[in-house]
């Protein structure tokens, strides 16, 4: 497959943009993958340690809102 140039109207000329197909291998996906379950893994110790012990939370540099935002990202979202 090659590669495609394509011009797209931008203000009053066309600007040449280049497009290019997105290739992802398996090790990417595995990396993606594993970036998605340690934030997960992260929030969810998050989370216990906000209930169990949230004197901590303070004592690290950190809100009660901060930690409620970061708690209900899903794990998708950095």
């Amino acid at each position: 497959m090659s590669d495609t140039l394509t011009l797209v109207p931008h203000s009053s000329h066309a600007v040449p943009v280049d497009i290019k197909p997105r290739r992802y291998g398996l090790p990417a996906l595995g990396s993606l993958i594993s970036t998605w379950h340690q934030r997960k893994l992260f929030r969810q110790d998050l989370a216990k340690l906000a209930r169990d012990n949230p004197e901590l939370i303070d004592d690290i540099g950190l809100t009660p809102q901060w930690v409620k935002a970061e708690i209900e990202k899903p794990f998708w979202r950095p």
